[in-house]
Parts: C-alpha cells; sequence; structure tokens
C-alpha cells in the first residue's frame, strides 16, 4: 500500500529498521542517484525545520556518528554555516573509520570551516559551565538515528551522556540515539531510556518510527515533527508491514439521499447506564446525535431518564425496567447498529441478559466499558462466547488486559495481544491510548496521528462510542467508522476548538464543528474513499484464518 494523499487524508504504512535501508537502496537504484543526493535532500529538509524556529539559538553542536545519519549530520552543519550560523560538528569516530558518504560530507564540512569548529575522539568536548545559561547552545543529535540493534555502550554512551547533562535544547535528527526504532529489540536487548539522548525536539525523517508510538520508549519526548524529504513510497508496495499511520486532511463521509426522511433511516439502538452512572450514557447518546445520527433509541434505567431528556431530547427512550441495573435488553433485529456499554455496570444479571443478547445482533455494533468487563468474566470463566460480526471493540489498556486474563508486561506485549485478539475473533479492536490503535480483523494495525492528552478524562470514551455508533448507522463500515471515529475525536481536543477546558460535555459540542471541518461531498472526495477502503476488502475473513504477515 503506497502513500495516498486522498480526499479522506493520508494512510503510510510505517516500516523497520532493516526495510528502511532497503528503502534507501531502492531509491538510490530507482531513481538513478547517488547517496549523496538523499543526505543532501535530508540536510536541506531539516535546515528548512530548524531556521523556522521561534528561538534561533546563539550556536549549533551537531554531534555526528559515522554513518549516514552521521552524514546528514554533517551536510546540515555545513548549510548551517554558510548562512552564517554558528555551527561546530562533534565526531564520534575519525573521519577515515566512518562510511564513504560521511567522508564526502566531511570533505565539504572542512571546506567551508575553521578547524577550530571541529571536535575529533581526541579533543576535549565542548563545555559551558562558564556560559549561563545553556539554553542558548542547542546540540542536535545525529550521532545514530535508527540503526541501533544493541545497548550504547563506550565512548557512544559517553557522548550521550554529556549530551544529556551539557544541554537545556536538544534536537535529535529521526530517533534519539540510543533509542532502537523496533520496539521488540528495546525489551529483547534491555534498552534503558535513560541510556538514550534526552531529546527536547525531534525531527522524524519522512515517516513515523514505530518506537515512537509506545509510551514506555517515547514518554520523555515532548514532540515531534515528521520532515518530508520527498522521497518516493512505491516501495511500500514492495515490502510487508502490519503498521500504519492514518491522519486526515478532510473526510469522505456517505452522502445521504435528499429524499431521505425519519422512517428510513438506519436507527442506532444504545444501551447502558445504571444507578449513579447516568453521565456515561448521556454523553454517548448526545455524541452520537451530535456525530449525525438521525434516529436513536436509548434503553437505560429509570434514573437516567432526566439526564437524557435534558440533554439528548431527540432520542427516544425506551421503557425502564425497574431496579438499579439493566436486564431483559430489547430485541436488536430492528435497529441498523448497537452500541452497549457505557455506564453499564458489572451486575452479574446484567451480564447473563448481555451474552444473550449479544448472541442475537446481526448488524454492526460498538461494545465498550463495562460491556467489555461482563465479557472478560464471561471469558475468563471459560464459557463459550462468539463476538457479533462487524464488530467493534473499545477498551482503554485496562479493559483489554482483563478480556485477554492478565496485565500484559508492557504495551508493545499488550498490541501484540491485540492483533492476536483481532484475528481470532474477526472484528476491529480500537485500542485507546496516545496514538489509539485501530487493528482490523487480519491483524494490521493502524495508528491515529492526532494524539491529544486533553481528551484522556473523565466521559471522553463514551463520546468515541456514540461517535462510532452514529457512523456506524451513517452506512459506514465498520473499519471506516472506528478510524474516522477515532481521528475525529481526537481532533475535538484541538485549541482551535475552545478552551483548554478537558470537560467531555465540552468536547461534544464541538464535534459539528469538527465534522464541518473535515468533511467532503465532491466527486473527488467519492473516488477517494473507494480507492482508500480497498485496500481493506479483505481485512475481515470469516473463517478466522491466520495467514497474514507477521
Amino acid at each position: 500500500m503506497e502513500k495516498k494523499s486522498l480526499a479522506i487524508g493520508t494512510l503510510m504504512r510505517i516500516l523497520e529498521a532493516d526495510q528502511i535501508k532497503a528503502w534507501d537502496s531502492w531509491s538510490l537504484s530507482y531513481e538513478g542517484i547517488r547517496p549523496s543526493t538523499l543526505i543532501e535532500r535530508a540536510a536541506e529538509a531539516l535546515y528548512n525545520e530548524i531556521s523556522s524556529w521561534d528561538n534561533i539559538p546563539s550556536r549549533y553542536d551537531i554531534y555526528c556518528g559515522c554513518g549516514n545519519n552521521g552524514a546528514d549530520g554533517l551536510a546540515l552543519a555545513r548549510l548551517l554555516r554558510e548562512q552564517d550560523y554558528n555551527v561546530s560538528v562533534i565526531l564520534f569516530k575519525h573521519p577515515d573509520q566512518c562510511s564513504p558518504a560521511f567522508k564526502e560530507q566531511y570533505f565539504h564540512w572542512q571546506n567551508i570551516s575553521d578547524p577550530e569548529r571541529t571536535y575529533l575522539p581526541d579533543d576535549a568536548l565542548p563545555s559551558y559551565e562558564q556560559e549561563s545559561p545553556t539554553v542558548a547552545v542547542t546540540a542536535i543529535d545525529a550521532l545514530l538515528g535508527n540503526g541501533i540493534s544493541r545497548r550504547p555502550e563506550g565512548r557512544m554512551l559517553d557522548l550521550i551522556q554529556h549530551i544529556n547533562h551539557t544541554y537545556d535544547r536538544i534536537a535529535s535528527i529521526d530517533l534519539p540515539s540510543g533509542l532502537p526504532s523496533d520496539p521488540e529489540t528495546f525489551y529483547q536487548q534491555g534498552f534503558k531510556v535513560e541510556e538514550s539522548v534526552q531529546a527536547s525536539e525531534l525531527l522524524v525523517l519522512e515517516k513515523p518510527k514505530l518506537s515512537l508510538l509506545f509510551p514506555e520508549l517515547a514518554r520523555h519526548i515532548p514532540r515531534w515533527n515528521l520532515v518530508s524529504l520527498g522521497m518516493l513510497h512505491e516501495y511500500d508496495q514492495q515490502t510487508d508491514s502490519p503498521w500504519y499511520w492514518f491522519r486526515a486532511d478532510s473526510m469522505w463521509f456517505k452522502r445521504e439521499d435528499r429524499f431521505i426522511h425519519k422512517g428510513n433511516r438506519l436507527k442506532l439502538l444504545l444501551i447502558g447506564g445504571q444507578s449513579g452512572m447516568a453521565g456515561a450514557i448521556t454523553l454517548a447518546a448526545e455524541a452520537a446525535l451530535e456525530t449525525g445520527v438521525g434516529l436513536m433509541k436509548v434503553f437505560t434505567v429509570a434514573e437516567a431518564r432526566t439526564s437524557l431528556m435534558h440533554h439528548a431530547p431527540e432520542a427516544v427512550l425506551l421503557p425502564s425496567p425497574p431496579g438499579d441495573y439493566l436486564t431483559d435488553f430489547p430485541d436488536p433485529a430492528d435497529y441498523g447498529a448497537v452500541a452497549i456499554g457505557p455506564g453499564l455496570g458489572t451486575h452479574p444479571d446484567t451480564g447473563a441478559a448481555l451474552i444473550k443478547f449479544l448472541s442475537k445482533v446481526k448488524g454492526p455494533c460498538v461494545i465498550d466499558a463495562d460491556a467489555l468487563n461482563l465479557l472478560a468474566a464471561h471469558l475468563q470463566a471459560g464459557e463459550a462466547f462468539r463476538f457479533p460480526e462487524m464488530c467493534i471493540i473499545t477498551p482503554h489498556p485496562g479493559e483489554f488486559d482483563r478480556l485477554c486474563g492478565s496485565k500484559a508486561p508492557n504495551s508493545w506485549e499488550r498490541l501484540q495481544r491485540a492483533r492476536a485478539f483481532a484475528k481470532q475473533h474477526q472484528l476491529v479492536l480500537v485500542l485507546k491510548g496516545a496514538y489509539t490503535a485501530t487493528v482490523i480483523p487480519d491483524g494490521k494495525v493502524i495508528f491515529n496521528s492526532a494524539a491529544n492528552s486533553r481528551m484522556a478524562t473523565a466521559g471522553n470514551g463514551d463520546l468515541l462510542t456514540g461517535m462510532i455508533a452514529a457512523l456506524l448507522v451513517k452506512h459506514h463500515n465498520p473499519i471506516e467508522a472506528a478510524l474516522y471515529g477515532v481521528f475525529l475525536h481526537s481532533m475535538l481536543g484541538a485549541d482551535e476548538h475552545g478552551s483548554h477546558s478537558h470537560r467531555a460535555m465540552h468536547f461534544c459540542k464541538s464535534i459539528p464543528f469538527v465534522l464541518d471541518q473535515y468533511n467532503r461531498s465532491d466527486e473527488e472526495s467519492w473516488k477517494g474513499g473507494d480507492d482508500f477502503m480497498a485496500f481493506f476488502t479483505d481485512a475481515f475473513d470469516q473463517d478466522g484464518d491466520d495467514d497474514d504477515e507477521d
């Protein structure tokens, strides 16, 4: 799957370290260019990014490894120096021990630089004890990039620790040196985050790196930016990777028939709420309405009815059962989609009713929150259960660990479990997090690019349930509904949509504005949507065969 800038945005394959190296080699052959051309492209893109910074440092110290990342650093140093920036380079090894690409860039650097601007391995490292504050000097880390496969040691570790202890502002190129691009390597080889450069800014070349999407590896990196080198993404079609990155500039929403009326719209059935949990079902209902559901019926406890009538008067409230929790759920046969779970509670009688209800669901459904906790108890008891077809589940990490029966040792292992779970049960699994991972039934993983910590508060998961459910009844298939819902939900927290409030009720009111911002209805968007979803035609394997690439 190539990188496509469609009307609905970009779906980009994420490559691992060896695949990135192969991509570089493929680009050289396909374009008929020398390695120095790619290095010059990288340096120019990095220069454009750095020169746009608001606070220009008084000096740049660029730490260069002996491979292509170091060559990028040297080329960047030359471009900065040619524009009269104060630049020094600190070399990991003597130039004669480095790659041919490095030697070529070092030759060019020597031609425009004074000798005192180059620190060789035998020289004392830069020190700023007499210059305070040191924020005026920025370190640029071009030591290792994404190719490291074992923990740093010796001089490399010394340089990393020197950078961390000397500079307040540190920018790393591609990845902080000392951090592998593959999370599995990080855990298997015993890497330590404190043995990597503690970058305050990260300039990631062309594609996101997988390690940046896992909290144990990237929690200390405040921010990172993708820097495009203009590389050809046709290579993606020639390599296998289950990892994808999704972002959207606009979205392709299903166009409605101008003659549609309330009676022939698909209906949404929303189920949830118990005593003391009226807020969850109310938020889900309001989010579904704001996302555009035309007709919705809600089954909830009597206590929640007042809240729903006040905040979601368009919803039809089904008769509530007596008591503080739900049993005897309504028949799902007459509904275009079902969403169940917000504030549902975990009473055993509710759990029994849930299992019976889900066995009758034949159309798209979203299962969230306490419905997942009830299913976890059922699965761990060894009881037989089959998820409905076209099912979406939206667990946070704790809920998913309960579904699996044990706490995952780390977020990488949790995602591997999620891939196996989605394939086994043939469902779409939305594993919530900073870069929420949507796992589709063949095990592919699509990370959401719009990370937003403002959404990590109570009630916002209920909004997501309502938004995804509304997209289902608006004729989006489960994969579309999950991807669109997750991205749009993240964008509710963008600063331009209001104050710095973290309240779910506040974000809910922003849904129409976000939908308007990303909506497209022209013919290009129709074609773009068809091309985009064609990639997922075979994602659902009703036999549950485990035949994808791992």
